[in-house]
């Protein structure tokens, strides 16, 4: 569906029309209205910013400080393996790997963080992937290997 379309079809109560929205501005600005809504309108947006702000800062070190707190808030659990072949790799591989895969950067965004050339975190980037990809064998041997050692007793 075209821009154009949606617009059209929107309720012209919830989006008057240009002009309207135009005329009610002039009309404003003639009364010397127009400041003080302005002036509404920027103190509403900063307050919701500033309560968005204070509530995300909170709820977010409330689940870093609590495990209780993170179960609830945020119920993905972490991957073990991942997290335990992550924690394996160059401290150079896991950044390039988080900026990569955490943060959806390109590598000539990368590139820019790290203060190097494009094609130089590409190959960081491909040689970081394969580390992680035997890191993760590695770990999952591993606990395949627990698993068969340990088996559960049977009385």
């Amino acid at each position: 569906m075209r821009t154009g379309d949606l617009l059209r079809r929107l309720d012209s109560r919830l989006l008057p029309p240009p002009a309207t929205i135009a005329a009610t501005l002039a009309e404003l600005q003639a009364s010397g209205h127009l400041p003080g809504h302005v002036l509404a309108t920027v103190w509403r947006v900063a307050a919701g910013f500033g309560l968005g702000l204070a509530l995300g800062t909170s709820l977010g070190a409330l689940t870093g400080f609590s495990t209780r707190a993170r179960e609830v808030l945020d119920p993905t659990p972490p991957d073990p393996v991942l997290h335990d072949a992550l924690g394996s790799l160059s401290v150079s591989d896991q950044e390039v790997l988080r900026l990569w895969a955490w943060e959806d950067l390109a590598p000539s965004e990368i590139a820019v963080v790290l203060g190097v050339s494009a094609n130089a975190v590409s190959i960081r980037l491909h040689r970081a992937k394969g580390h992680l990809a035997e890191a993760l064998e590695r770990t999952r041997s591993t606990l395949d290997t627990e698993a068969h050692e340990d088996p559960e007793e049977v009385t």
